[in-house]
């Protein structure tokens, strides 16, 4: 059963969100839950986990403890990729028989079978139920870290609040926050993780457990017992390489009966001393850039607002900004900024080149002696990305099948990606589907398709493939064909694919085609997520562009946006130019069928011209590439057989040229 969707934001600084403090409260409370999330930096879905796992915590302010492990095959590292493993995985990893990843365990229960390892699509549903039930112990923790020393204290309380076992493990773990770094998926799957520099910020990273593997012994647990245990950790300047930055750090605790069921658990807030005569401060960016509303504006004006979220002056700070990750443009600021205040930035003017620009901001404090910054994660911030067209439009047909492209590239050649949700729309190909199902791309035809994952996007949210400027200036009955493959989850689903023109870059858009729901659908209405499994899975739309013949600036848009609903494919996208107007043009004096078609390649052409005398065939790929011709002479009627089945599988069109012009077919090999 499809379950529902869980939308996150990124996670708030560890230092930041601490919420149980002492002393502990003595009152039953239910139990909070505790959400073990085994994870890897090559692990596709893990994002998709993280996002959930997010949105869980979202939910239920304060109940609920994130601790992401990194273990197993798709944490290890390759070449110069970090390692954000520890000690701890391999052994927390074991116990939970998990058999995939993303896998997580709620409180370590058992909810179903004999294992403690769940799908991330039950995680709401378990974590619902621990909400709902009655704990016997309650725990407060607090943590300071002396920044000269690096010693972390945590002080930690738990009251036994009814009957608990004569034994209980007392467990402190350490995690960080705002680690960026490679993730397989995280750009398709959970977006919001995507700092400005355009790594995942990994969160709630497992970085030690200090109370050990299975934790401290609790052996007085009578009705009415509190229980104070103070601990400390000497925090190393790395783990594996990976830097351990004090300001992202977060603390947690649990109880647990043994090493597994946990009965409950809490964030604990942590401070920061400081040495004598140096204040700690905390600068955050926050993007102000105003986006241009054309797409053929070329430059714009980097703006960003700096905010000292401190109880202290910043009298120095350096901003800096980015273009596409190109030199830091940087600028000091000698004013001083109040505690509390802001200030925003503006550079100078910067021309951006053709395609998808993102420009990037960062902060930090420029007097070292005085002032120390511990949390730096909310130092970085991005404006949205600005897409620019070119200036010289594509003239001539597109043809595009989605072919020879890396999985998950989110736009083909001669277009950009307009994701701001950061949606699962992306290009896939057959080896990259878990499914039996044949070639993912048109009518079973070839390995590529691009993908609007509805099954998976919330309601509502939507991502374009926007195609650069083409020209239509000579252009003679102008149209797109496309082909589609798409099932609706259920009678109500209303996922929608539109395609828009615009003749002024973007200012304004006229939509050319819109279908959704049941006009949209190809095949019958699938709960399990659909792959086309057959030809007749297919459809080819064609929409008449005639209405923009002669125009020199032309922009193509498709958008898809999704009802919750279920998977979109869109293959062969032909925007045809000139070179086939005479179609229409000789419709009454020519006529060309071919069949079989789609055909093994053995094919038979038909074709009837009032004229007598010589033509020429010839077949032509989605390139533009001609790839046969032969020369026949025709007395009217021409019936011809063609051996083509020595060529690549695919789309072909067929022209056969006489004095009345060209007659163009699509055909099929498969």
């Amino acid at each position: 059963m499809k379950k529902s969707l869980f939308i996150t934001n990124l996670f708030l600084l560890g230092s930041l969100m601490g919420f149980s403090q002492l002393p502990v409260d003595t009152t039953a409370q239910n139990k909070n839950v505790v959400l073990e999330e085994y994870t890897g930096i090559y692990c596709v879905y893990c994002p998709d986990g993280h996002a959930r796992a997010n949105a869980i915590k979202a939910g239920n302010p304060n109940r609920v403890v994130l601790i992401n492990v990194h273990t197993g095959s798709f944490a290890a590292p390759t070449g110069t990729d970090p390692d954000y493993r520890t000690s701890f995985g391999t052994a927390l990893a074991a116990q939970t028989g998990l058999t995939g990843y993303p896998s997580g365990t709620v409180n370590r229960h058992v909810f179903s079978g004999t294992t403690t390892a769940t799908s991330r699509a039950d995680w709401a549903t378990n974590s619902t139920t621990i909400l709902g039930q009655a704990s016997y112990a309650n725990i407060a923790l607090e943590g300071s870290i002396d920044i000269q020393s690096r010693v972390l204290t945590v002080n930690t309380e738990v009251y036994i609040t009814g009957t608990a076992p004569a034994s209980l493990r007392l467990n402190i773990a350490l995690m960080q926050s705002n680690v960026a770094g490679p993730q397989t998926g995280g750009a398709n799957f959970n977006a919001s993780q995507i700092n400005a520099n355009g790594d995942y910020m990994h969160g709630h990273m497992l970085r030690h457990l200090i109370t050990g593997q299975w934790g401290d012994t609790i052996s007085t647990t009578a009705t009415g017992t509190k229980i104070s245990r103070t601990y400390t950790y000497t925090i190393p300047a790395d783990i594996n390489g990976v830097p351990l930055v004090l300001g992202d750090l977060e603390i947690a605790g649990f109880i647990a009966e043994g090493n597994q069921e946990i009965i409950t658990g809490a964030n604990g807030p942590i401070s920061f001393v400081a040495p004598v005569g140096v204040s700690i401060i905390d600068l955050s960016s926050a993007n102000a850039t105003v986006n241009p509303t054309s797409y053929c504006t070329a430059s714009v004006d980097p703006k960003v607002t700096i905010t000292n979220n401190s109880t202290v002056a910043a009298d120095t700070f350096e901003v800096s900004y980015q273009l596409n990750g190109g030199t830091p443009v940087t600028q000091s600021v000698y004013t001083s900024l109040a505690a509390s205040a802001s200030t925003t930035i503006t550079f100078p003017s910067v021309t951006l080149p053709n395609g998808a620009n993102k420009i990037t901001f960062d902060c930090n404090v420029s007097n070292a002696n005085t002032l120390l910054e511990v949390a730096t994660g909310n130092n970085a911030s991005a404006n949205s990305e600005i897409v620019t067209v070119s200036s010289v439009a594509l003239t001539g047909a597109i043809a595009e099948q989605f072919e020879g492209y890396t999985y998950a590239t989110e736009a083909p050649a001669n277009s950009f990606a307009i994701n701001p949700d950061g949606v699962a729309a992306f290009i896939l190909n057959t080896s990259n589907v878990s499914t039996t199902a044949p070639p993912i791309g048109g009518f079973g035809n070839s390995d590529g398709a691009f993908r609007w994952r509805y099954f998976s996007i919330a309601d509502g949210e939507a991502s374009s493939i926007l195609y650069d400027k083409l020209s239509f200036a000579g252009n003679t009955n102008s149209e797109i064909e496309f082909d589609i493959s798409y099932a609706k989850y259920n009678a109500s689903s209303n996922d929608a694919l539109e395609v828009e023109i615009s003749t002024d870059c973007g200012a304004t858009w006229t939509s050319v085609y819109s279908k959704s729901g049941t006009s949209l659908s190809t095949a019958p209405a699938a709960t399990t997520q659909f792959y086309p499994t057959s030809e007749t899975d297919w459809r080819t739309e064609t929409i008449d562009l005639s209405s923009y013949d002669g125009q020199s600036s032309v922009l193509i848009k498709f958008t898809g946006t999704s009802n919750y609903g279920n998977n979109l494919y869109l293959d062969n996208i032909r925007i045809v130019d000139a070179v086939t107007s005479s179609i229409n043009e000789n419709e009454s004096s020519t006529s060309l069928n071919i069949y079989p078609n789609p055909s093994n390649g053995m094919v038979n052409l038909e074709y009837i011209s009032r004229n007598l005398g010589d033509i020429t065939i010839n077949i032509i790929n989605t390139l533009g590439a001609n790839v046969y011709t032969t020369n026949a002479v025709s007395n009217g009627s021409l019936n011809k057989s063609i051996d083509l089945s020595q060529m690549t599988k695919g789309i072909y069109f067929v022209n056969v040229v006489s004095e009345n012009g060209t007659t163009t077919k699509k055909m099929i090999i498969q």
